[in-house]
């Protein structure tokens, strides 16, 4: 297996106290979070043969569309002039107003993938997973050290699409190019659920699950890792911190992690940050607790699986948790 890492790299830099609450944002400090970053919000979606990358940037959208086979027979004269070819591959971007930066500077890509990983070693294991209540949970987490992990799926109930409906809404799929035919004849149509998930993923108002991980954070003086793209949980006004592979090679300490008793992991389905196998490659031993309604694929026989409905466990979980 390929592993994107050397554990030899070393990197000078004042690492994050996970063993801290989570920071507090004050409302000034929120407000310029929404108002001033400068590259924001790059989601790629990939299919066989087609991948559709979708920036937010300075308020504006863009989006680059990348093909690598045959333009589709149907397409229109005009829709295929949208398309420059190199030797191997279509191409259509609107980036006559993108501000291009040098790559170091540009954020990792959020990619939405129909294929995952999945660690085929850890699935004879699935179906010998320990399933918990909620009150196993808080025993066996009550003074140990914590790391809360949350996922999209949280943020729902406040009105924000998924990945996977926010590509419906913008009629991509894999065998036709809705989205495409649309932005070349209407762009503002075609941007109009991209700018509704923008807005709503800054604005829109947290859950009571939001709040609650604030509190656990609070009691039990650990992190909010987080792989979602909306402001939710800051509009708690604390700071979760979302990941990356990079991020996390710069700004975590292994000797941290190795600290580590129990990650939780809240509708988190799979591990795309490649955290949670960094977490089992240090010790195969410390324990992951996933609170999700079916079993994901990065728990191993060690790991603990709680089935609850998200919003209402998080509250309970805070409500228990002295």
């Amino acid at each position: 297996m390929n592993i994107p890492w050397s554990n030899n790299i070393e990197i000078e830099k004042k690492y994050i106290d996970l063993f801290s609450s989570a920071k507090l944002l004050s409302e000034e400090k929120l407000k310029n979070m929404k108002e001033n970053l400068e590259w924001e919000h790059i989601f790629t979606f990939s299919f066989r043969n087609k991948e559709y990358s979708i920036w937010y940037v300075n308020w504006k959208p863009f989006i680059s569309v990348e093909i690598s086979a045959e333009l589709r027979s149907d397409l229109s004269e005009v829709e295929k002039n949208k398309f420059q070819k190199n030797e191997k591959k279509w191409y259509f971007q609107n980036f006559w107003e993108l501000p291009l930066k040098e790559e170091s500077e540009i954020q990792e890509e959020y990619i939405v993938s129909d294929s995952r990983r999945i660690f085929p070693e850890n699935q004879l294991w699935i179906k010998q997973l320990r399933e918990l209540s909620l009150n196993e949970c808080v025993t066996l987490i009550k003074n140990k050290k914590i790391l809360l992990y949350t996922w999209a799926w949280i943020s729902i109930a406040s009105g924000i699409h998924d990945m996977k409906t926010l590509k419906q809404k913008l009629w991509i799929n894999i065998n036709e190019d809705n989205f495409l035919r649309t932005f070349a004849w209407d762009p503002e149509k075609a941007f109009e659920p991209w700018q509704h998930f923008i807005y709503t993923s800054k604005y829109n108002s947290p859950t009571k699950a939001h709040y609650a991980l604030k509190e656990i954070s609070k009691k039990l003086w650990c992190q909010i890792f987080t792989e979602n793209s909306d402001f939710l949980q800051k509009n708690t006004w604390i700071e979760d911190l979302p990941i990356s592979w990079p991020w996390i090679r710069k700004n975590i300490s292994p000797e941290q992690i190795k600290k580590i008793d129990y990650i939780l992991t809240f509708w988190l389905s799979f591990d795309d940050r490649w955290f949670l196998y960094w977490y089992k490659k240090i010790n195969p031993n410390w324990k992951i607790i996933a609170f999700n309604l079916s079993k994901p694929s990065y728990l191993w026989k060690e790991d603990f699986l709680l089935k609850w409905d998200i919003q209402e466990t998080i509250v309970k979980l805070n409500y228990k948790i002295l």
